[in-house]
């Protein structure tokens, strides 16, 4: 996957994705739902679903990180924990992006 991946930002570019990887992974190997959390797109992929925009981005992340923790803390009141913010406002992008 990676070496399908277009690195414009040549080898910079793919470090910082793999570092983020291992940042927000929680396991010792790297496998693709760690390194799409990190931002890395398949080259048809990326082109299409790149946000154009600073509040899509925030939200493609938001939803990724919901979608990859909720199912290790399935309530509002555990993932606000785990991450450090209030249940409420959880609670409200699980209903924002429609998990859970």
């Amino acid at each position: 996957a990676l070496a399908r991946g277009r690195w414009p930002g040549n080898v910079r570019q793919l470090q910082n994705v793999v570092f983020r990887a291992v940042t927000l992974g929680e396991t010792a190997q790297l496998d693709l739902p760690e390194l799409e959390l990190a931002g890395f797109r398949e080259a048809a992929a990326a082109a299409a679903e790149t946000p154009s925009r600073w509040d899509e981005a925030i939200a493609e992340c938001e939803r990724a990180l919901l979608a990859r923790w909720y199912p290790r803390y399935p309530s509002s009141r555990k993932l606000a924990a785990q991450l450090g913010v209030s249940h409420t406002l959880i609670a409200r992008k699980l209903k924002q992006y429609g998990i859970g």
